[in-house]
C-alpha cells in the first residue's frame, strides 16, 4: 500500500513524552403423517405439551475418506415423501433464545409483535418457544421457563410451558421440535433459530441464563435427527435469524433435514428478519416453494436493513441443500490441489495470500476478536489461477446459492462462508473444525498450515494420512484418543502475540537487509527470497511512551510501502494518527481492507460500557490526497469466552459519551493494564480526521505476518513528534 502522507523528517537526539488524560388457529382438515387419513389437528394444552427425546449424537450425515482422499457422503434419506398436513398449510417453528438481544433491547418481543401483525390467514401459524433471557418485555413470557406460543392471524396464545433449561443444549431444541411436530404438523414446515450466531466453530443460540451455552453444529444436527423418524417430509427451510451462520459446514449438517437454508454470512442487525413480511407472504401465497420463499426472506431482510441504515454490510442468502453434495465433491477435489501446492513455497504463498485476502466476516482483528469465517466463493475466485478445479467448484457453489442480497461493502459475497484459521484464539478450535469440515483434503490443508505455524514454517514432518484411508480420523469420534500424533499445536492458544519491543518473535524470518534507519529517516528492511515467499502481509505498529515509561498501544495499520518483487519494506510514518475531534489519539487496528477503503476498530468505553468504534477511511488516488474518515458506529465484537458474535454495528447518538480505551504495557515485565482517556461527548457529526500526534516519543516497528498465521516483530525505533515535525533518533 502507498503511504497516506508525505513525511517530513530530520535527525535529532531528543527525548520527551506526553501522558494522555488520565392456540393454533389451523382448524381445517389436515392430512395425517400416516398418509391418506385426514383429521382435525387438536389444540395443544399445557397437560399434553411435554414430549421428551434424547439426542444420540447422530446427525443424519457421515463423511469418510478413502486412502487417496476421495470423499464419501452417506446421508439418511427417505424412500418416499408424504406431506404431514393438508395442501397449502404452513407451520414455522421459531426457537427464540432471547439472550441480551431481548433482556437489553427487547428484540425478541418486537419480533413476536411482528408475527402478530402478519395477516397469516388460517393456513399459516408461527409456533414459538422462548427462553434464554434474564427478562422479557413481552408480559406473557416467563423468563424462568420455556414458554410455547402459537401465533396465527393476529392471535397469540400460550399453549405450553416447560421448566427452564439451556437453549444451547441440543436436547432442548429436540424436545421443542418433537412436541411441535406432533402438535402442529403441516404440509410445509420451517424452522428458525433466533439469537446470536458465530459461524461454524461456536454455533448459534447462546443462552445467557446458562453461561452463554450454545448449540454447536453437531448438536444442531443431532437434535434434527431426533425428530427425523417422526417426520414423513423434510423442513421446507431451516433458517437462522442470527449472525454468521451461512457457511458450508452449517449447510452440510442440514442436508438430510431441510430443502433450503436461509442465513447471513455476516453480522445481522438487531432488527433481524421481517416476520410480518414472512407471515403476510405465506398467508397470501400458501402454494409457494422454498426457493420463492427464500427470495422473499432475503429481500425483506435487506429492506429491513435499509430501514435501519445498516444495509452497507448486509448479506443474506438462500441455499438449495439438495445441491450441496455436488459442491462438496468438487470442493474436495479443489482442496486436493490446494494441498499439493504446499510442496511449492512460492505457489503456497500466493495461494494463502488469496485466501487471507478474501472477504471475511465477524471482526477478525486484534481489537474485536476472530470468527475465521471466510467467503468460500472469494477463496475460489482469488486462487483460480493456481487451482484448475476452482472454476468448476465456483460454478457448483453458484448452483447451490439460488439467491442472495448483499450491501455495498459485501458485493463480492457469494452466499456461503467456510472456516480458515486467520488467527486461532481458542485451544479447541481445530478440534471443533475436524468434526464439521466437509472435505478431508481441505482439513489436511488447514491442518498443515496450523502445523507450519507451530514448526516455524517447516512442513516436512506433517502427515496427511491421518485424514485418509480405512483408519482415517476424519469425522472420527475418537480421533485424538486413537492417534499417536502430537496434537500440541491443537491444544494451545495461538492468538495474536502482543508484539512489544524487546519481546522475542518468531525466528524463521530472514533478511537480505536487516531493519535499519536510512539517511532519509525511513525505517526499512528487505526480506530474503525465501521469507518473502512465506510472508502474507506487513503492518506497522505504534506505541506512545508515557511519562512513567509504560507503552501505550495505539494499534496497527497497513500504511507501509511493500515491494512484493524485491521484498523491500519502508515505513510511511508521518506523525499522523486517528484521533477524536478533541485530539485524543485512538488505538486503531485495521479490520478490513477494500480496494478504495479501510475499516478500523478502536476500543472505547461508550456510556460506561466497553465496545469498539468502527471507522471507515475512504481514499482516492496515489498518496491519498482525498481521504475521508467517518465513524460508522460501534460493534461489541466477539466474546473471548463463548465465541458469541455481537449483532451488527450500532449507530452513535448525539450526546453519547466516548472514552478512548488502550492497553498499556510495562516495558520490563510486559504486564498489561488498561488505560482510559478523557470523556468526549459525541456531537452527532460522524466525521473524523487523522491528527498530528501529541508531542512526545513513540516506538514504531513492523509486524510481519506469515502464511501460517504467525507473526514476527522487528526491533522498534523511536520517533519524536514535536509540533508538525517528526524526528528520529540516530
Amino acid at each position: 500500500m502507498n503511504c497516506k502522507h508525505i513525511k517530513h523528517m530530520a535527525a535529532l537526539l531528543l527525548s520527551g513524552s506526553m501522558l494522555l488524560s488520565a392456540g393454533g388457529c389451523l382448524d381445517l382438515e389436515e392430512e395425517s403423517a400416516g398418509g391418506g387419513r385426514t383429521e382435525s389437528v387438536p389444540q395443544a394444552t399445557f397437560e399434553q405439551s411435554t414430549i421428551t427425546v434424547t439426542p444420540t449424537g447422530e446427525t443424519g450425515t457421515r463423511l469418510s475418506a478413502s486412502g487417496d482422499g476421495t470423499l464419501t457422503i452417506d446421508r439418511r434419506r427417505r424412500e418416499t415423501v408424504t406431506p404431514m398436513g393438508a395442501e397449502g398449510t404452513w407451520t414455522v417453528f421459531v426457537y427464540m433464545c432471547g439472550s441480551d438481544l431481548e433482556s437489553e433491547d427487547g428484540s425478541g418481543s418486537e419480533d413476536l409483535e411482528e408475527m402478530q401483525a402478519a395477516a397469516t390467514g388460517s393456513n399459516m401459524r408461527f409456533v414459538v418457544q422462548t427462553g434464554g433471557a434474564e427478562e422479557w418485555s413481552a408480559g406473557e413470557v416467563d423468563p424462568d421457563r420455556l414458554d410455547r406460543f402459537v401465533i396465527c392471524d393476529g392471535d397469540m396464545k400460550k399453549v405450553g410451558s416447560e421448566p427452564g433449561a439451556s437453549m444451547g443444549d441440543g436436547s432442548t431444541l429436540a424436545n421443542f421440535l418433537a412436541w411441535g411436530i406432533a402438535s402442529y404438523p403441516a404440509a410445509n414446515m420451517g424452522l428458525v433459530l433466533w439469537n446470536h450466531g458465530s459461524g461454524s466453530i461456536c454455533g448459534v443460540c447462546f443462552d445467557e441464563l446458562y453461561e452463554d451455552d450454545s448449540l454447536s453444529l453437531p448438536e444442531l444436527g443431532s437434535a434434527l435427527e431426533c425428530v427425523y423418524p417422526d417426520m414423513t417430509d423434510t423442513f421446507r427451510f431451516i433458517g437462522f435469524d442470527a449472525c454468521l451462520m451461512a457457511t458450508v459446514e452449517t449447510a452440510n449438517m442440514l442436508v438430510p433435514h431441510g430443502d433450503y437454508m436461509y442465513a447471513s454470512q455476516d453480522t445481522e442487525p438487531g432488527y433481524g428478519w421481517d416476520y410480518t413480511a414472512l407471515g403476510d407472504y405465506l398467508g397470501s401465497h400458501p402454494e409457494t416453494d422454498g426457493a420463492a420463499l427464500g427470495k422473499l426472506v432475503c429481500d425483506s431482510y435487506y429492506d429491513a436493513c435499509v430501514d435501519c441504515d445498516s444495509e452497507e454490510e448486509a448479506t443474506f442468502s438462500c441455499t438449495d441443500l439438495s445441491r450441496m453434495d455436488a459442491f462438496m465433491q468438487s470442493w474436495n477435489e479443489t482442496a486436493r490441489q490446494m494441498y499439493a501446492l504446499t510442496e511449492n513455497p512460492e505457489q503456497l504463498a500466493e495461494l494463502v495470500r488469496g485466501i487471507t485476502g478474501a472477504l471475511n466476516f465477524g471482526g477478525n482483528n486484534k481489537a474485536e476478536g476472530y470468527t475465521n469465517m471466510v467467503d468460500a466463493g472469494c477463496i475460489l475466485e482469488n486462487t483460480r489461477r493456481l487451482l484448475p478445479g476452482a472454476k468448476d467448484t465456483l460454478a457448483a457453489l453458484e448452483a447451490c446459492v439460488t439467491y442472495c442480497r448483499n450491501g455495498e461493502r459485501r458485493q463480492d459475497a457469494t452466499g456461503l462462508a467456510t472456516y480458515y484459521p486467520l488467527c486461532i484464539q481458542g485451544s479447541e478450535e481445530l478440534s471443533v473444525f475436524r468434526n464439521v469440515c466437509i472435505s478431508p483434503w481441505y482439513l489436511s490443508f488447514v491442518d498443515k498450515i496450523a502445523y507450519g505455524a507451530d514448526h516455524e514454517g517447516m512442513l516436512e514432518g506433517y502427515r496427511k494420512d491421518l485424514w485418509m484411508g480405512e483408519d482415517s480420523l476424519f469425522w472420527s469420534e475418537d480421533a485424538l484418543e486413537t492417534s499417536d500424533w502430537s496434537w500440541a499445536y491443537w491444544n494451545r492458544d495461538q492468538g495474536i502475540s502482543i508484539g512489544l519491543p524487546g519481546e522475542d518473535g518468531e525466528t524463521h524470518v530472514e533478511y537480505d537487509t536487516e531493519p535499519y534507519m536510512d539517511e532519509d529517516g525511513s525505517y526499512m528492511f528487505q526480506l530474503s527470497e525465501e521469507s518473502l515467499w512465506e510472508t502474507d502481509s506487513v503492518y506497522n505498529c505504534l506505541y506512545m511512551i508515557l511519562e512513567d515509561e509504560r507503552l501505550l498501544d495505539l494499534g496497527a495499520d497497513d500504511d507501509v510501502y511493500m515491494d512484493w518483487d524485491t521484498g523491500e519494506v519502508y515505513d510511511c510514518f508521518d506523525g499522523y494518527w486517528f484521533a477524536l475531534p478533541d485530539g485524543q489519539p485512538l488505538a486503531a487496528f485495521i479490520a478490513e481492507r477494500g480496494e478504495d477503503y479501510n475499516i478500523y476498530a478502536a476500543p472505547i468505553i461508550l456510556n460506561g460500557v466497553d465496545t469498539n468504534l468502527r471507522i471507515r477511511q475512504d481514499y482516492d488516488g496515489y498518496g491519498y490526497p482525498d481521504m475521508t474518515t467517518t465513524i460508522l458506529g460501534v460493534w461489541d465484537g466477539i466474546d473471548t469466552d463463548s465465541g458469541q458474535a455481537a449483532r451488527t454495528i450500532r449507530p452513535l447518538n448525539k450526546g453519547d459519551v466516548i472514552e478512548p480505551r488502550y492497553s498499556a504495557y510495562d516495558p520490563e515485565s510486559w504486564e498489561a493494564s488498561t488505560f482510559v482517556g478523557s470523556e468526549f461527548v459525541y456531537t452527532g457529526d460522524p466525521a473524523l480526521e487523522e491528527f498530528i500526534l501529541p508531542d512526545g516519543d513513540y516506538y514504531y516497528g513492523f509486524c510481519i505476518n506469515d502464511i501460517y498465521g504467525g507473526e514476527t516483530y522487528t526491533d522498534y525505533v523511536i520517533y519524536n513528534v514535536e509540533g508538525e515535525d517528526v524526528y528520529y533518533y540516530e
